[in-house]
């Protein structure tokens, strides 16, 4: 078994999640626990059924290789929190269940609101006899352990077909990157500049979550006729639906109250199965009057290769860069992830067909957290892969449940503007199930 402690200490983002999870343990608020949910499907159709041990079996096969999964943040006597290594008891932790049809949400949701200990921070759960020739693994991680891309280089390890296929990448030096990345891309703006679209409203410890299901082709052929990404089409929608919402909701809109979203950006380099977090939390500005030009201005710098590896360098050093936009505990934010997973995976002969990340907005930070999973293995022609859409939103403000049939309005708005309706109406949004 692979080990990092020797008192390692935990990175300013893993102690950020263990903070937030003591203030929701303490307001009594178990749907803003930190947990991040993972579920990813797999077709059976005329084979035999998975059983529990055969899971054990294929964890107990990997867990050399995935030091995230057998490591947990411990704290001293002097209050200091660092990683320590242990034998996870799989017998505990990877359980069987069979539930109802059309159950699945409600089994997400109920993972995201349980209580994972700090000493047993990960456990899976094979769920079957909800839909016909369909089995599903639900993994729910305290966030502290593991973030998304980690999630997503786990997924590789375990059902991956292409092994060893992982390029090292040489970072540039914290001094080079600090000439490559503008400055004003890691500096945070005031906090009073940032929660100028949220005055006058108060966070709630309500949450409730929304899943939708869309064809994986549908944003990124309504986003190429305008020459843009299907993730720009995602959060550029996004924004448009908090503007109608508040302009339904709220009885003054600020002059210059631009919408923020914090995007996170994955750093974490391929291949590599640490535990913890590594992303960088980059704030998207949409004016009420934005293009989808104005947000292209801002993702593109995203998508840049030295950009990322960068500021890959620069968390390293020092890990504090990606809370940049959360720095002040006065900051009301949204934030909003995507996660597109080509590469081709499945569980022996059972072809993995669906994925969906889940994580609840944090009690009384975020009102709103918005997830965009997308499964969609390259040179596979035949078969329908999805996108799956979730949202954990604060159920306390005053029609912000709205959010996600605001969305698809949007949606529907820019595919009418590039010519797309019908082919929209055609791909049906769908709640997920």
């Amino acid at each position: 078994m692979t080990s990092i402690s020797n008192k390692w200490p935990a990175g300013a983002v893993e102690q950020a999640f263990r903070l937030f999870d003591k203030a929701a343990t303490s307001a009594s608020a178990p749907m803003c626990q930190t947990n991040l949910v993972c579920l990813v499907e797999f077709e059976t159709e005329g084979q035999e059924i998975p059983t529990a041990n055969m899971l054990r079996e294929l964890i107990e096969k990997h867990l050399c290789h995935l030091p995230c999964l057998t490591h947990f943040l411990k704290e001293d006597n002097d209050g200091q929190l660092y990683w320590a290594s242990y034998e996870p008891n799989l017998d505990n932790i990877i359980l069987s269940k069979k539930i109802p049809l059309h159950s699945l949400e409600n089994e997400i949701t109920t993972s995201l609101a349980s209580r994972l200990p700090y000493d047993m921070p990960w456990k899976l759960i094979l769920l079957y006899g909800y839909a016909e020739g369909k089995i599903s693994i639900l993994c729910s991680v305290r966030h502290e352990i593991m973030d998304g891309g980690a999630v997503a280089e786990t997924l590789s390890v375990l059902f991956g077909k292409n092994k060893n296929t992982k390029k090292a990448i040489s970072l540039p030096s914290p001094q080079e990157a600090l000439k490559i990345i503008p400055t004003e891309f890691i500096q945070a703006s005031p906090v009073e500049e940032k929660s100028l679209f949220w005055n006058g409203i108060s966070p709630t410890l309500k949450r409730k979550n929304t899943i939708l299901q869309m064809p994986s082709r549908l944003l990124p052929e309504i986003g190429k006729k305008l020459g843009v990404s299907g993730n720009d089409i995602y959060l550029f929608t996004m924004g448009r639906a908090f503007w109608k919402w508040a302009q339904k909701y709220r009885n003054t809109l600020p002059d210059n109250g631009d919408f923020s979203l914090l995007v996170p950006v994955n750093l974490r380099l391929s291949g590599e199965h640490c535990p913890g977090s590594c992303f960088y939390l980059a704030k998207i500005t949409l004016s009420q009057q934005a293009s989808i030009e104005e947000l292209v201005k801002q993702t593109d710098i995203l998508r840049q290769k030295t950009i990322r590896e960068s500021l890959a360098a620069l968390y390293k050093e020092n890990s504090e860069i990606a809370l940049n936009y959360m720095a002040d505990p006065k900051l009301t934010a949204c934030a909003s992830s995507s996660f597109r997973i080509t590469e081709s995976l499945g569980w022996g002969e059972y072809p993995l067909v669906r994925m969906v990340q889940s994580f609840n907005s944090l009690a009384g930070r975020m009102p709103m957290y918005s997830m965009f999973s997308t499964y969609e293995p390259k040179n596979i022609e035949k078969g329908t892969f999805y996108s799956i859409l979730f949202f954990s939103m604060d159920d306390g403000i005053d029609g912000l449940s709205e959010i996600p049939n605001l969305w698809v309005k949007e949606l529907h708005k820019i595919a009418e503007q590039t010519g797309q309706l019908n082919q929209i109406k055609n791909c049906q949004i769908e709640p997920f199930c």
